[in-house]
């Protein structure tokens, strides 16, 4: 699993748009627009768990099988998303479509051509299963965080997920602009409602899902409209302080560069924090 290094930052609406050039020149490239569906998943409690027996009662080898099995049982689960890309082709004017970047974990890039515009517009979104786990503890200069992204090639998402063992909770949109300086992704978006509250928690249909939202029909999260600059990069051996130091290092670089814009820091452990709220069975 991959070691995700980050910053945060909240931009006023007011200030998005000097960023948003402040960033075009430090990456040295133009905007490359995004929007996506982030779709929220709770993993369902193992069936059963209730019936087992309590803790009570002489101490046993079977009463202290039966406990390792609860305690194994009642291990926190953690919320998933599936998250949706509509890809950049639908996005970017033509004269900027010769590459598109993919959301893979090593940042590979797709090649697209006319010949794929079909194909293209059948399908908008790439859909990948993400998990992020809790990040570390401590006082750190920069959040550090364990993290998974596998691409879904094919098929019904929403059954996909329900045969793993998740259940739909709700879902919200991003949009924004990406933008790469070497191993640094500078994400600069606006978190949106993807529906009104009476409809928030229905489980949606792959076809609403696969469905270009409409922007400017969506309540934005945060009342203010601003934006949340996120400044990441991944490392692939999380187990080595030289990687995750250096990465940090370069995270603390752009922190500096862009002081007098936007404000850097690592993220709220516990707003980042993934798991389920652990419900004791008696």
């Amino acid at each position: 699993m991959m070691q995700e290094i980050l910053l945060f930052g909240q931009v006023l609406a007011d200030n998005h748009q000097t960023l948003r050039q402040q960033l075009a020149g430090l990456a040295r490239m133009p905007p490359q627009p995004v929007l996506e569906r982030h779709l929220i998943f709770k993993p369902r409690s193992p069936p059963g768990l209730a019936n087992l027996p309590t803790g009570s009662g002489p101490q046993g080898p079977q009463q202290q099988e039966l406990q390792k099995t609860r305690q194994m049982l009642n291990t926190p689960l953690n919320y998933v998303q599936v998250v949706g890309l509509l890809e950049n082709k639908e996005l970017t004017p033509k004269k900027e479509q010769s590459v598109v970047p993919n959301m893979n974990a090593d940042h590979d890039l797709i090649m697209t051509s006319d010949e794929d515009e079909s194909a293209q517009s059948r399908k908008a979104f790439q859909w990948y299963l993400e998990f992020n786990d809790i990040p570390e503890p401590g006082k750190v200069s920069a959040t550090s965080r364990a993290t998974s992204k596998t691409r879904i090639l094919e098929g019904d998402v929403i059954k996909f997920m329900n045969d793993l063992g998740y259940e739909y909770l709700s879902q919200y949109i991003t949009t924004g602009d990406r933008f790469y300086d070497q191993d640094t992704t500078l994400f600069l978006y606006k978190v949106m409602q993807a529906s009104d509250q009476s409809t928030q928690n229905t489980t949606p249909t792959t076809s609403t899902i696969n469905t270009t939202p409409d922007i400017s029909k969506l309540t934005p999260l945060d009342p203010s409209e601003g934006y949340v600059l996120q400044a990441s990069i991944e490392i692939t051996d999380g187990n080595s302080p030289d990687l995750k130091d250096k990465a940090t290092q370069q995270l603390l670089a752009i922190k500096d560069t862009l002081r007098s814009s936007v404000d850097l820091t690592p993220g709220d452990r516990l707003a980042l924090d993934t798991r389920v709220p652990v419900r004791r069975v008696r």
